[in-house]
């Protein structure tokens, strides 16, 4: 119905649309419908509609031609080329001396700070004393032994097994000439020669007794020779008599009673003659027992003091390197600058402080150094980056929007990554604020660890413009670098989700 009344309207009003245009007053009389129709469109509107449309054709063009750069975002900090030296006490001690002040300039070997020696005194003393004396037990055993290696080869060589008196007065008689070294202190070489004149006199002691009791069996020997020459001439003589006797008794010249006292005369002396001979055998076994004590004895010293030698060494040895390890702790109580700088962070300040093995003294910060940035990389950039590459630094301490950034290049890249927790420790408490305002710092409980790369990034300049000063960067300074490691399409930030959710779609992990 409505269909119609605007048809019927038209025709009544089309003679008024043929004689001429309706004035935009008139379009208000006309019913709704027509009203509508004939009011034209309002050009804002359409200019309005046009101009979206083709900003948003603009943008999806643009999304295909335009690309963005992708940087790697490292936090870090600006240290100096070769970092600042941190002096620590070696070994606990007392402090005993100062020789430098906050700011002061050090060359490398300058004496910084002393430690009261008196401890590490007294342990190289007792050791160098420990050390000398064994060094003069080594020289007394190694004299004796060849000494008296000289008398034993004397007493194998001696036919009789006895040694002349004379071989023992060197022995006796030792003095000065043992070959003492020249460290070794007079009061050592007296008692160890007072010892090795008391060893050889006891080897002494006992060679003259055994060669005394040698000397007594060379007497009974000789005796019971005499002795058995006698008997058997004596035994020739009654043994003639006896024969007499016999024939006589068979002539009937003498009675039996003659003949059988000389044949008991006769038994009596071969008797007495097995004894003489009996004993001449004992004496000779006893004699050569008595040389075989001596070389006993002679060998039983040497093995002992061989024995004893080699324990002497070990010993001297031993003392060697705890007198070594003296002097190096006494050497710890002097405090050295490890390179040219200046002095800083310094603990030490009371004379009599005590410090414990490695507690920080000081730092020593170079005098001119070279600055670089320290800088930590995620995982996720780390294959971008290469030797060489450019990096814009942003320093927290002058916002880069007011006085821009400083340029530089990576010099070196860690071959392996390490904890982050652990890397951001290494850093200063600067950086861990950076980190922070960068990224996701610190690993919550329960989650796994992240690791990041370590890299060093060489400044092309030491100092920022900074309302028309340049104003030199500073060692510690937190920064947060940017690398460009390449560029991708914009459109290509809009389909990675799209396809990251497609090729995960439908699958179990």
């Amino acid at each position: 119905m409505k269909r119609n009344l605007v048809s019927g309207a038209k025709e009544r009003t089309g003679q008024t649309h043929q004689s001429g245009q309706i004035r935009g007053r008139d379009l208000q009389f006309l019913p709704a419908a027509l009203e509508i129709l004939e009011t034209p469109t309002p050009p804002v509107a359409t200019t309005f509609m046009m101009t979206i449309c083709a900003f948003a054709a603009a943008a999806i063009l643009w999304s295909f031609i335009g690309h963005l750069d992708v940087d790697a975002v490292a936090p870090g900090k600006i240290e100096a080329l070769g970092h600042a030296k941190v002096v620590e006490a070696i070994d606990p001690g007392k402090l005993a001396f100062i020789h430098v002040e906050p700011g002061s300039n050090v060359h490398s070997g300058d004496l910084l700070v002393e430690f009261d020696p008196a401890e590490s005194r007294a342990e190289l003393d007792a050791a160098q004393s420990e050390l000398y004396a064994a060094q003069a037990e080594i020289v007394r055993r190694r004299f004796a032994i060849g000494q008296v290696q000289g008398l034993a080869v004397k007493l194998q060589a001696d036919s009789d097994q006895t040694a002349p008196a004379a071989a023992l007065v060197p022995i006796i008689q030792t003095s000065a000439d043992v070959g003492w070294t020249a460290p070794i202190p007079s009061e050592t070489r007296q008692r160890e020669q007072a010892v090795l004149q008391a060893d050889f006199a006891v080897l002494a002691s006992t060679l003259e007794s055994l060669d005394k009791q040698s000397m007594g069996r060379h007497a009974s020997l000789t005796r019971l020779h005499m002795s058995i020459a006698h008997e058997n001439d004596l035994i020739e003589t009654l043994s003639q008599a006896a024969a007499m006797r016999q024939e006589s008794v068979v002539r009937e010249v003498d009675s039996k009673i003659n003949l059988y006292d000389a044949q008991a005369e006769l038994e009596k002396s071969q008797s007495q003659l097995a004894s003489d001979t009996g004993q001449l055998a004992e004496g000779q076994a006893a004699l050569d027992e008595t040389s075989s004590d001596k070389r006993k004895a002679v060998e039983q010293f040497l093995a002992d003091y061989a024995g004893k030698l080699a324990d002497a060494e070990k010993h001297g040895d031993d003392e060697a390197q705890a007198v070594n390890k003296a002097e190096a702790q006494l050497a710890h109580t002097r405090l050295t600058a490890p390179v040219d700088g200046i002095v800083q962070d310094l603990a030490a300040t009371t004379i009599g402080q005590v410090f414990t093995t490695g507690q920080q003294i000081m730092t020593i910060a170079p005098a001119k150094p070279s600055l670089q940035v320290e800088a930590l990389v995620p995982n996720t950039d780390i294959g971008f980056l290469k030797l060489g590459q450019g990096a814009v630094i942003k320093v927290d301490a002058f916002p880069f929007t007011r006085f821009g950034t400083v340029r530089g290049h990576i010099v070196r890249i860690a071959a392996g990554a390490v904890e982050e927790q652990e890397a951001k420790r290494q850093l200063a408490d600067a950086v861990a604020a950076a980190n922070e305002a960068t990224s996701s710092a610190g690993v919550s409980p329960g989650s796994a660890p992240s690791f990041v790369f370590p890299i060093t990034i060489a400044l092309d300049q030491n100092s920022i413009a900074v309302d028309g000063a340049d104003i030199p960067l500073a060692s510690g300074m937190s920064v947060v670098a940017e690398v460009r490691t390449g560029e991708r399409r914009i459109i290509d930030y809009l389909v990675s989700p799209l396809s990251k959710i497609s090729s995960e779609a439908f699958k179990e992990r």
